[in-house]
């Protein structure tokens, strides 16, 4: 039985299984891939993931057609991830447009929280999670110590009682 073209590219581009080690031939995305450096080779782990960043942004640059280029982040992103990159990237054009945290959140179903992250990542030439931003810039709130008494100062006198309608003091 004679194989056509498009059956012999599949079998070239399937994965061939040696032992641990698996091959992709005629892949140019995967090869562009190929050379991260071991993370046991640098001092930290943010260290490595700098170091692969850069080498990924290279590789990237030497992929000039888009369809390779695809190909490459297919490999590395999640559907879920692709549609998050690229609300963030729609958010940014309606941001720089003027548009209204509104009407962004409503067409691209995102947060003001998440606005307002890429608007403040536009200024700082970095994006930062909520919760990354949680740990350095908001405070924490302070609740007030509640009513206080202006005969003894150490609050009201009575007894506390918690019910469905909430918490109330009873005069002795």
């Amino acid at each position: 039985m004679k194989k056509t073209g498009d059956e012999e590219n599949r079998r070239k581009n399937r994965v061939k299984k040696t032992g641990e080690k698996i091959e992709l031939r005629n892949n140019e995305a995967a090869a562009a891939i190929r050379g991260i450096p071991l993370l046991a080779s640098f001092s930290s782990r943010s260290a490595w993931e700098e170091n692969v960043w850069r080498t990924l942004i290279a590789k990237f640059t030497i992929l000039r057609e888009p369809k390779k280029l695809s190909t490459a982040l297919e490999l590395l992103i999640t559907a879920k991830e692709r549609s998050l990159l690229l609300r963030r990237a729609a958010a940014i054009d309606r941001i720089l447009a003027g548009t209204s945290y509104r009407k962004i959140g409503e067409e691209l179903w995102l947060t003001h929280q998440t606005i307002s992250g890429i608007k403040k990542a536009l200024n700082e030439k970095k994006y930062r999670s909520y919760y990354e931003r949680g740990k350095t810039e908001r405070k924490k709130r302070i609740y007030s110590p509640g009513p206080q008494s202006s005969r003894n100062g150490r609050g009201f006198s009575g007894r506390r009682v918690r019910t469905k309608y909430g918490t109330f003091t009873i005069p002795q």
